[in-house]
């Protein structure tokens, strides 16, 4: 922001090559590079006196911290263990910040991040999901995708704290935090009822219109009427106006629905939001 609305708080760049995916959540700044590259930043936040009709300062906290770079990179043997992770890249980066407040008011009046209560979930090229941890930097654990090819490019959804992805058929739903399942919803195709009575039906046939129906089974979004576009965790919380402990989001989920695509992208896949629901 600025006072005038006309000028960047700041410009910087961290690779040459193209950023393929970016997030950012309460002065936390995720950016994954065509190169493979994936960094993350700190950001302190000064505002002006209330009195003061001057421009809101943006500040480096800290340098770029990197988490992950290109497994095309030359590597030792003797790495040390906390060394960057090797990876191809990285897509639909989310960070997913802890119920308590992930921002600090500083003595000298800098609002900083507090990097020990955020995750990043990430979607690796590799065909993984990716859960990262800050402190101290580490590739926390992997979930496996039963995808060719990552098209949609950010095959994942989050949902009241969680994150959800398709996987031979189902929808899982992850906690970022306990880097668990907490729960798997199969997806039968409509096409199986006309498979009433599976001793006169081919098991071959029966399985290849199975496989054909988990094939390429990916969450894109979340629709209804009480469902909010706008999550608090994309907003900044200000310590002096804000509780010392936040209470967890609202849930959205009555009259919302999970909406996947399946088969290749062949079928629209809707179902009720609640049916994902860990409680």
């Amino acid at each position: 922001m600025h006072s005038t609305m006309d000028i960047a708080l700041r410009k910087l760049s961290l690779d040459s090559s193209a950023i393929i995916s970016m997030d950012v959540s309460n002065l936390m700044l995720a950016v994954s590079y065509a190169s493979g590259l994936l960094f993350v930043m700190e950001f302190g936040l000064r505002l002006p006196d209330s009195d003061d009709h001057g421009s809101y300062q943006l500040e480096v906290v800290s340098g770029a911290s990197t988490l992950a770079t290109s497994s095309n990179d030359n590597i030792t043997s003797r790495a040390p263990r906390n060394a960057p992770h090797k990876h191809i890249g990285s897509v639909g980066l989310r960070w997913f910040p802890a119920t308590t407040d992930a921002v600090r008011l500083n003595v000298d009046g800098l609002y900083t991040p507090c990097s020990h209560a955020f995750r990043l979930v990430t979607c690796e090229l590799e065909g993984t999901i990716a859960i990262w941890s800050l402190k101290p930097i580490s590739l926390v654990r992997t979930f496996r995708l039963n995808l060719s090819s990552l098209n949609p490019s950010n095959p994942l959804v989050s949902m009241d704290d969680r994150v959800v992805f398709g996987d031979q058929g189902y929808l899982r739903v992850i906690n970022p935090w306990t880097a668990k399942y907490e729960r798997s919803v199969q997806l039968i195709p409509p096409s199986t009822a006309l498979f009433q009575d599976t001793d006169n039906v081919s098991s071959f046939l029966l399985s290849a219109v199975l496989k054909k129906w988990a094939t390429e089974l990916v969450p894109i979004g979340i629709a209804g009427p009480s469902y909010d576009p706008c999550p608090n965790d994309r907003c900044i919380f200000l310590p002096h106006t804000q509780p010392t402990v936040r209470s967890r989001p609202t849930s959205f989920s009555n009259g919302s629905f999970m909406v996947s695509v399946a088969d290749h992208g062949h079928t629209l896949v809707v179902i009720p939001l609640t049916t994902l629901k860990t409680v």
